[in-house]
């Protein structure tokens, strides 16, 4: 089988766990799609410090969904797994893959376009969640007069009281025009 064919195979598979991990209400399905979704990260970036480093805003955003459900219901769902195990398998089947030749390829209205577009705006949020991570540890590194003690912490607090601010005002504003294109309904 040549390369090329088995590459695009991998990334249907990736394409299926993670719309499986979005819609299956087993458990167990949840988990393997996020140890394969994690499998997929370390094959694809070898070093752990590397691959880790990249994890953190969607593990802190599923760490914030999970710490919500726990003050309004007192009780955890999977939905903090399932992020990290969509965004993990999106991101790692559409690796390498341009967008713009994806959508062309396919029918305006089709379901293949309608994956593709949840596959890229997963992966367009991410991109945006870590960028904007990066740049607010920068600013603190940058303002805060000392790492740890007092001032230190005080400073990591409001810069990630910051970000999830930023973030959900993205999300909401990402969901409104949706909805006014007609695909939130």
């Amino acid at each position: 089988m040549p390369e090329r064919v088995s590459k695009s195979l991998g990334r249907v598979a990736l394409a299926a766990a993670a719309v499986a991990a979005a819609l299956a209400p087993q458990a167990a399905v949840v988990w393997g799609a996020l140890a394969v979704g994690l499998a997929a990260r370390a094959r694809a970036y070898g070093k752990r410090r590397v691959a880790a480093a990249g994890l953190i805003p969607a593990a802190l955003f599923a760490l914030t969904l999970a710490a919500l459900e726990w003050l309004g219901r007192r009780e955890i769902s999977l939905l903090g797994v399932r992020t990290l195990a969509v965004f993990l398998l999106s991101r790692a089947a559409l690796a390498g893959l341009s967008g713009a030749r994806l959508l062309a390829a396919s029918r305006p209205g089709s379901r293949r376009q309608g994956a593709i577009m949840f596959g890229l705006f997963t992966a367009h949020f991410a991109w945006v969640l870590g960028e904007e991570a990066r740049r607010l540890l920068i600013a603190r590194r940058l303002a805060a007069p000392r790492r740890m003690g007092p001032g230190g912490f005080r400073s990591l607090e409001w810069a990630l009281a910051g970000l999830f601010q930023r973030a959900l005002t993205r999300a909401e504003r990402f969901y409104a025009a949706q909805w006014l294109r007609g695909l939130g309904q």
